[in-house]
């Protein structure tokens, strides 16, 4: 069947056999255009003119060759395909279809399509050629692969720097390969390929820009130990690389990860309340882009440590119808701790105070012959942490008559940095009085100045001044005296 001629574009269609034995295009003007599926069993000419495949399939027979000429070629959308079994220390143009393949072992039945559509590689966009080889045997080949294409596929790509790139998951994604050009030839040459897949030309593109780091945002704190970092995706790259480190050089890499495809990544292996710095850049196959601007966060500190409780001692006796609840100092920068307390040991029906500022609580109106169980928890930024032990203490006061059983045996005071409040015991009924001083002797505020009977005394100080800084307290009780220095906040 030949096509010649300078009239317009001519179709094949109506034929009534599916296989041609030959085929000829050969016109000075318009193309000849597939409507139908065929197979060909002889020579395939285009000497003039195209053939275009128009969305169709030709498949080539065992005897069938391709014959192109410069500008001539069989393009559009479709596939050439055949199969044919490749010998070792062979080489061979499987079918005219422009993929000269030379194998030191045996490929076996290998099918060879070729086709015309852009592929996603390189710059943009790929030549508008590709070649699928899948040969039975596709592991160690060792095998070189001459890529033929035309001038007029070049689809916008300088002759001189074209290379070829791989595709293992049909076009998904691809590997820039390199290989020699022969810009005369029209070939690409590339040899070491250990298997076969999708194949096609592109030119290198330029490396990506810089990209924009979106969180954690800078100066960010409280940043969780294990965070997810984000950045914006740019159109030009194929993978990333990400760094975090503890220093603004980057010369202590924490994270260094140069195979991301997605634009965030979730690290972990951070310390707590730590300050670290990080960056990323692009990558594709023109080379790395340049580092974005380093950002920098700080870690959330550490959930609290269990709290130790102190007093009263776990399964202690306490003669008195208040006590004093104590507990050591929780870290690390705890801002207030919960305290429960409760008649049974599964603190069905607690009482809660979750806004203790101190390290003791004072728990009054205790009942007669009555167990309590309590525990601490603190608190910080980074959330509340775990639950002390859970102690216990039994109420058997030796009187029921009120505040006998609370009267301390000896005279003691006590104050409270954190919280202001002054503790005082009187064993027995004195005249007390309580002041407050400047450190240049002024007085500032007498909060006591009465007679009082034995028992326990709280104070709070924070009322008693006007600024906050450093005080001078002056207790007397009869000839019980005591001064201490106390640094009270507004």
């Amino acid at each position: 069947m030949v096509f010649s001629g300078a009239a317009g574009n001519q179709t094949i269609s109506s034929i009534a056999v599916d296989t041609l034995q030959n085929l000829t295009v050969n016109k000075a003007a318009g193309n000849v255009l597939l409507n139908k599926n065929i197979a060909m069993a002889g020579n395939m000419i285009v000497t003039l003119g195209a053939l275009d495949m128009n969305g169709d399939t030709i498949t080539m027979g065992t005897s069938a060759l391709l014959s192109e000429t410069p500008g001539n070629t069989v393009k559009g959308r479709g596939e050439i395909t055949g199969a044919l079994t490749i010998a070792a220390v062979t080489l061979v143009n499987p079918f005219g279809l422009g993929a000269t393949i030379f194998s030191p072992a045996g490929m076996g039945p290998t099918v060879i399509n070729r086709g015309h559509v852009t592929q996603a590689a390189g710059a943009d966009s790929s030549i508008l050629r590709y070649f699928d080889i899948v040969p039975a045997v596709n592991t160690g080949l060792g095998a070189t692969l001459v890529f033929h294409y035309d001038k007029s596929e070049l689809n916008s790509h300088l002759n001189s720097g074209l290379f070829l790139y791989r595709s293992t998951d049909t076009g998904k994604t691809w590997i820039k390969m390199g290989g020699a050009l022969d810009t005369a030839a029209k070939t690409v040459t590339l040899s070491g390929i250990t298997s076969f897949s999708r194949w096609t030309l592109a030119t290198v593109p330029p490396a990506p820009g810089a990209t924009a780091l979106v969180s954690p945002f800078d100066n960010a704190a409280n940043v969780i130990v294990n965070p997810t970092l984000v950045w914006n995706r740019l159109s030009t790259a194929v993978t990333y690389s990400v760094q975090v480190a503890a220093d603004s050089l980057f010369s202590s890499l924490k994270i260094n990860d140069s195979l991301i495809t997605d634009t965030s990544k979730t690290i972990g292996g951070l310390a707590n309340d730590s300050l670290y710095y990080w960056r990323v850049s692009a990558e594709n196959a023109g080379g790395y882009g340049v580092w974005s601007a380093v950002q920098k966060f700080t870690t959330i500190i550490a959930i609290p440590s269990i709290v130790t409780l102190k007093t009263p001692a776990n399964g202690d006796t306490v003669k008195a119808d208040s006590v004093f609840l104590a507990w050591a100092t929780g870290t690390p920068k705890v801002d207030r701790y919960r305290v429960d307390y409760a008649t049974d040991s599964l603190f069905a029906v607690p009482t809660i105070d979750s806004a203790v500022s101190d390290t003791v609580k004072i728990m009054r109106g205790l009942q007669n012959n009555t167990t309590i169980w309590w525990r601490v928890r603190a608190h910080s930024v980074a959330g509340w942490g775990a639950w002390s032990a859970q102690y216990s203490f039994a109420v058997k006061r030796i009187s029921v008559l009120a505040g006998l059983a609370a009267i301390p045996k000896t005279f003691s005071f006590t104050v409270s940095n954190r919280t202001g409040f002054m503790r005082y015991a009187l064993p027995k009924a004195e005249d007390v009085s309580l002041r407050l001083y400047s450190l240049n002797g002024q007085l500032q505020s007498e909060p006591v100045n009465k007679h009082q009977g034995a028992g326990y005394y709280t104070v709070s100080m924070q009322k008693s001044i006007v600024a906050a800084g450093s005080y001078l307290v002056v207790f007397r009780a009869g000839d019980y005296h005591q001064k201490k220095m106390i640094f009270l906040m507004r």
